[in-house]
């Protein structure tokens, strides 16, 4: 396969190596080897497919951390102008987008990282779009950006008279309001993160039974979304919630660092 780098670093445009015969054509669609090679090192969990009639434009679309989305995409049938938007909060594009032409005749993918918003437009008389997602979708976590939002102006090659929205997104907010959204997403993940660091701090020892267990103080909502909990050893003494918490730390900095870097 060849890969096309793009003005926007991480973006990518992948050019498949078909095999025509007489009966037909063969290509190699995704090769895990290949792509962590060429392109980064990522696990796809979740494979998506729409279908689409002329003028349709699904966008823009992302999801906050840390639930945010790197998706491989592509045309297996009609064609698509596919966009995608860097919202990365110290990119020095931030803001600025690319685009490709993604049909069934030329078989290009397009690699949108994690900390992009993401759309197409259908350009022919029907389109079947399928993307693969390296997280997996969670409503709770939407985010969006206008399709026409000014500071973008993106070029969709279609009349306006012709483009069909969804209701959702014919209301979507500005690059703006999104960036100081993630900001404050943001904030909120470091509030969290400073809870569980002064939890930390207390004695966590307790017996297996839980009758002496100490709760973590503090505002944390549902822990669970952290992945925080009381594991034991073999004599029933509490793993300390330090380690634990080093950890999740780790992770969730690993997941915001795509979108807001620390």
């Amino acid at each position: 396969m060849k890969v096309i780098k793009t003005k926007i670093e991480g973006v990518v445009i992948i050019e498949p190596q078909v095999f025509f015969d007489g009966r037909g054509y063969f290509f190699e669609s995704f090769s895990q080897q290949r792509f962590n090679e060429q392109v980064a090192p990522i696990t796809f969990v979740q494979d998506n497919e729409s279908k689409s009639s002329y003028g349709v434009l699904r966008g823009l679309h992302f999801q906050k951390p840390p639930f945010t989305q790197s998706k491989l995409v592509r045309v297996v049938k009609g064609k698509v102008l596919d966009v995608a938007v860097d919202l990365r909060r110290n990119s020095p594009t931030f803001g600025q987008y690319e685009s490709v032409l993604l049909t069934e005749e030329n078989k290009r993918q397009f690699f949108v990282p994690q900390g992009f918003a993401h759309g197409f437009a259908v350009l022919s008389d029907e389109a079947i779009f399928q993307y693969k997602c390296d997280n997996y979708y969670a409503p709770q976590s939407e985010g969006s950006v206008r399709w026409d939002d000014p500071t973008i102006n993106i070029d969709w090659q279609l009349p306006l008279a012709d483009m069909l929205l969804s209701e959702k997104d014919k209301e979507r907010t500005s690059v703006r309001s999104t960036r100081s959204d993630i900001l404050m997403n943001f904030e909120r993940i470091k509030e969290k993160l400073a809870i569980l660091a002064d939890a930390a701090k207390y004695d966590v020892s307790c017996s297996s039974s839980g009758s002496n267990r100490k709760g973590v103080k503090g505002d944390l909502g549902n822990t669970s979304a952290f992945g925080i909990c009381h594991s034991f050893t073999e004599d029933g003494r509490c793993i300390s919630l330090l380690k634990i918490f080093a950890y999740q730390s780790l992770y969730l900095r690993l997941c915001v660092l795509r979108i807001a870097p620390l």
